[in-house]
């Protein structure tokens, strides 16, 4: 019996800790890093957050989800000198963007102020009008349906 309750505590204190999926350079001392989390769900929440010379400039945010054993493949995408960053998922065809990360005013997508709701029109034109900055340096950039008008 002693076992059970170990392992049960053992799951307890341990079972929703973030598993690392993947950790993204994006160059001068900036990282984005993806985990999963898994809390008794049948899918596990995947987040992400994102830190410039090891502090966090975003905390972290959910982003997704997946199975828990889906494949996960990430590219970088830059803008404006690596100041404007977009994470695509290489697994998705044609590659899906899932984050977009502005390091100069340190906004960063998906994740919302306080203050903001996705609907709200003046939100969805921010993020437009960032992702077409993203999109003019990389034309190949499909437009996910967030960012298009009329939504």
């Amino acid at each position: 019996m002693a076992g059970f309750y170990s392992l049960f505590n053992d799951l307890v204190e341990h079972g929703c800790d973030p598993e690392p999926i993947s950790v993204l350079v994006v160059g001068k001392g900036r990282t984005i890093e993806i985990t999963g989390q898994s809390c008794w769900e049948i899918s596990r929440s995947v987040y992400y957050e994102v830190k410039e010379n090891g502090k966090v400039v975003t905390p972290l945010c959910a982003m997704n989800f997946d199975s828990g054993s889906d494949e996960h493949r990430y590219g970088i995408l830059s803008a404006r000198g690596g100041s404007l960053v977009g994470v695509v998922d290489t697994i998705q065809t044609p590659h899906e963007l899932v984050i977009l990360h502005d390091f100069g005013s340190g906004e960063s997508w998906p994740r919302l102020r306080d203050d903001e709701v996705s609907y709200d029109e003046a939100v969805r034109k921010k993020w437009r009008d960032m992702f077409d900055q993203l999109q003019s340096e990389n034309p190949k950039l499909n437009r996910p349906k967030y960012f298009e008008l009329g939504w």
